[in-house]
């Protein structure tokens, strides 16, 4: 018996598919900037963002911190400025605060909130920094410094 080997069917060309040039990152868009160039700088600009809120809590918690020390005696204030006749020594910042409560329950847990959030900005801050001028990073600095000096003196 003779072999036979089918024939195969003649092939049928693919529908053509619209030809697309390969995507190059190193296109310049119509800003002048390249792709890549763009998405580095949307990141660094978030980061920076994301320092600036950092270092922005942190200062809004000394200020609070120290409003909240200087506005009366109390645990916030140092032991030797809870006595009576004392209250030239709590700052110029003195009185600021007037909502302030007078239970101590309520001024520990607003205590510890505000180290809270100073611990988490100041971690935030501190992995972000680098997307941040050195020049901002120390007048934040400076600033919190400034904040706390105006506060009641500890002896």
């Amino acid at each position: 018996m003779p072999c036979v080997v089918p024939t195969p069917a003649p092939a049928v060309p693919s529908p053509a598919l619209p030809s697309r040039r390969p995507v190059s990152l190193n296109r310049v868009g119509a800003d002048g900037t390249a792709p890549g160039r763009r998405i580095h700088l949307v990141r660094r600009g978030a980061t920076a963002l994301l320092a600036a809120v950092g270092l922005a809590a942190v200062l809004g918690a000394a200020g609070w911190l120290t409003l909240a020390a200087a506005q009366r005696a109390s645990l916030l204030s140092p032991p030797t400025l809870r006595t009576t006749g004392v209250h030239w020594l709590m700052g110029p910042l003195s009185g600021l605060l007037p909502h302030l409560s007078t239970d101590h329950v309520r001024l520990h847990a607003d205590y510890t909130t505000a180290l809270v959030v100073m611990f988490v900005g100041w971690l935030v801050a501190w992995a972000a920094a680098s997307a941040l001028p050195l020049a901002v990073v120390a007048a934040a600095v400076g600033l919190a410094q400034v904040v706390m000096v105006l506060g009641p003196r500890s002896r």
